[in-house]
């Protein structure tokens, strides 16, 4: 950008020099943080003169006290040798003359010193530090106040834990999948993960990977917007621009892929960054206010790192929405910002008792009880939203009662693997909703009735439910942060880890050889093949069998799922979920198969990576394995024997939900085959 303007008869104008000789004025006279912003108006500022001053106005840090007075200038971090090893490097890439390297090279050990010791933080190589100091050091600051800058900004626009696999990264993957679940899917799908291409990014603001003069005008903008955020969406933008150009290196390897999507910074040019700002601008508008509001204080504020290590962000399936953003969406038509559409996921029964007003119902476990019904009501859900609501994003709400959200969780990932847009979750459910608005019930809410509302129940018998609900929602939730960790860090981040799965498809599962004991139940004895895999249209569950042939452990074992799949007799293991008859929920669970069984186990609700073992089935007593073509990972597996022949005697029915179906019908009828074969010859020689 320049700082002139042709006028029309050719000559040139100052009218750009107008605004900069204001903000000199303002400066030199102690302006304040707005007074700075209204001059500059996002425009980068026109000299390192007048940077120095504007960003030490901008991260509020003028006329700071002297930190260094009251140190006692031991030089004794762990990794000190490491500190000032980088910091005669960042000199020597300066190219200062060599009288001044030795005196810059010990404020730059002792800025970074200090802030170790006042952050109570260790100093790690390639955390970004060093390349900021470097380049804070083209704005020649005193130390004092290079320390300020440099304590400031890190603390306030430096995302914590920009480290491989760090919750920043899955946060940055749940914004690209709510922007572009497609190229996410792509990047999923080759396991390209954010840390792989985007970490220098987060943890230097760019300063590495673009041009100087560029990353100084990315900084002024940055600085004048104030906005800790801004970052996860210029990474947005860099990504949505280039998807194309993504998408055809498919037949690259994924490290390529990282590489070159890491380089993208290096194409943006001085003139362009105005607008590349602006358009994160308009991202970061339409994306929901909660993405920031929830994950602020965890991520940039310096008293609630701990806070935030109890976070499993990675979990998430998708950007969740509080209530009170859907609340303020539903009251404000004319504003700017999103607006939602609610899809109600739950049964009719508590739908018609109490929703949100304008909620459009969708019993969710339709997915699984009709698929054919669940389809025709998204075809009437998107035909509405269409005619309505066609600008409005999709959030789902369902109970807040997790194993009840599972088939909500089920539905999202349906959602996201064709690539709808703008798909999120509301926080708690209908729950939280509930609880939000306990004063005003019968005005806020829609059709509310005391007597049915399973929320107003739950309250006046706590006992009736007290099965059916985790223990970290039985309790209202007074901040914030506690409805963060409510949402992301009980029992539904394992569900919503199985589902993440499903959606990002990835590879086959190894199939370690495990242990070979309770070889029980019938042999196979020259039987005909009853072992067939297609649509499942008998529906029936089982409930009226007598249950022969299974083994349901009374006194069921506790095990620690990696040591159990690691037995001699495991031969393959699946995980998924145990679809029980009867219930309004499904049981997280995995399979793991023998020689001769198949063994359920279902997981500890609090405890993760434990296992009950349920029950075990003989393979022998295996009838048939279907599934259902619009599901197919829904497999049916029914137990029986042979009366006559062609006529048997089914006694036991289970399904299960397993995204790796085809895989583990496979394995599972592997193992039948192979157990009938020295079944067939021996009965052959009898």
């Amino acid at each position: 950008m320049g700082d002139k303007m042709s006028g029309e008869n050719g000559s040139e104008s100052t009218l750009d020099d107008e605004w900069v000789r204001d903000l000199e004025s303002a400066l030199s006279d102690g302006c304040e943080f707005s007074h700075v912003r209204d001059i500059a108006k996002n425009r980068p500022f026109p000299d390192e003169k007048a940077r120095a001053k504007a960003w030490t106005v901008l991260l509020g840090v003028v006329n700071r006290a002297d930190p260094f007075a009251e140190w006692d200038q031991l030089y004794d971090l762990p990794e000190q040798a490491k500190v000032r090893a980088e910091c005669q490097e960042i000199v020597k890439r300066m190219g200062n003359p060599e009288s001044e390297r030795v005196p810059l090279t010990s404020d730059l050990e002792s800025v970074l010193t200090l802030y170790c010791k006042t952050r109570k933080t260790n100093y790690v190589s390639g955390n970004g530090w060093s390349d900021i100091l470097q380049l804070l050091l083209v704005l020649d600051l005193p130390r004092t106040q290079l320390f300020h800058v440099f304590n400031a900004f890190t603390t306030k626009y430096i995302p914590q834990g920009c480290t491989q696999d760090g919750k920043p990264f899955d946060l940055f993957r749940l914004l690209l999948l709510y922007h572009d679940p497609g190229l996410c899917s792509f990047l999923d799908t080759r396991k390209i993960t954010p840390d792989m291409y985007a970490k220098q990014w987060f943890n230097c603001l760019l300063s590495t990977v673009a041009d100087l003069n560029v990353t100084l005008r990315i900084w002024d903008v940055y600085l004048q917007r104030a906005d800790p955020f801004l970052m996860f969406f210029m990474a947005l933008v860099m990504l949505l621009n280039a998807r194309d150009s993504i998408l055809a290196m498919s037949a690259e390897s994924s490290e390529k892929i990282a590489e070159a999507i890491s380089g993208f910074p290096k194409q943006l040019e001085a003139d362009d960054i105005e607008d590349f700002c602006q358009l994160a601008g308009i991202y970061s508008t339409r994306t929901p206010q909660s993405f920031r509001r929830d994950y602020h204080g965890p991520l940039f504020g310096s008293n609630l790192a701990d806070e935030f290590e109890n976070v499993t962000v990675h979990s998430l399936l998708c950007l969740p929405v509080s209530v009170q953003e859907l609340l303020r969406s539903n009251q404000v038509i004319d504003s700017d910002d999103v607006h939602y559409f609610v899809v109600d996921g739950r049964p009719m029964s508590q739908y018609s008792n109490g929703h949100l007003p304008g909620a459009f119902n969708i019993d969710c476990s339709l997915l699984v009880n009709s698929p054919a019904e669940f389809h025709l009501a998204v075809q009437s859900l998107g035909a509405f939203k269409e005619k309505t609501h066609p600008d409005d994003h999709i959030c789902f709400m369902g109970s807040g009662r997790d194993q009840e959200d599972q088939y909500i969780h089920m539905v999202i990932a349906s959602f996201l693997q064709k690539r709808h847009q703008h798909v999120s979750l509301a926080r708690g459910g209908y729950q939280a909703l509930h609880d939000l608005l306990r004063e005003s019930l019968s005005t806020r809410l829609k059709s509310h009735n005391t007597k049915g509302c399973i929320q107003c129940v739950r309250k006046e018998d706590p006992s009736s439910s007290s099965t059916k609900t985790s223990p970290t929602h039985a309790s209202p939730q007074p901040s914030m942060m506690d409805r963060m960790k409510a949402a992301v860090k009980d029992k539904s981040a394992l569900v919503k880890d199985r589902v993440f799965e499903y959606i990002t498809n990835p590879t086959a599962e190894e199939t370690p050889h495990v242990r070979g004991s309770d070889r029980h139940g019938r042999r196979y004895r020259n039987e005909p093949s009853v072992f067939s895999i297609g649509d499942d249209s008998d529906n029936s569950d089982g409930s009226d069998l007598d249950g022969v042939g299974e083994q349901v452990l009374q006194q069921r074992d506790k095990v620690k799922l990696s040591q159990y799949f690691e037995q001699a007799d495991i031969t393959a293991h699946f995980e998924g979920h145990q679809v029980e008859s009867g219930k309004q929920y499904m049981q997280p669970c995995h399979l793991a198969l023998t020689r001769t069984h198949l063994h359920v186990l279902h997981e500890c609700p609090n405890e993760k990576g434990m296992a009950f073992v349920h029950l075990r089935r003989p393979l022998a007593n295996v009838h048939k394995m279907t599934s259902k073509k619009r599901l197919p990972e829904l497999l049916t597996v029914k137990y029986g024997y042979e009366l006559t022949p062609g006529q048997y005697k089914v006694t036991g029915v289970d399904k299960f939900l397993v995204p790796k179906a085809g895989d583990c019908a496979k394995a599972i009828k592997a193992a039948i085959f192979a157990l009938r074969e020295p079944l067939t010859a021996a009965g052959g020689q009898d």
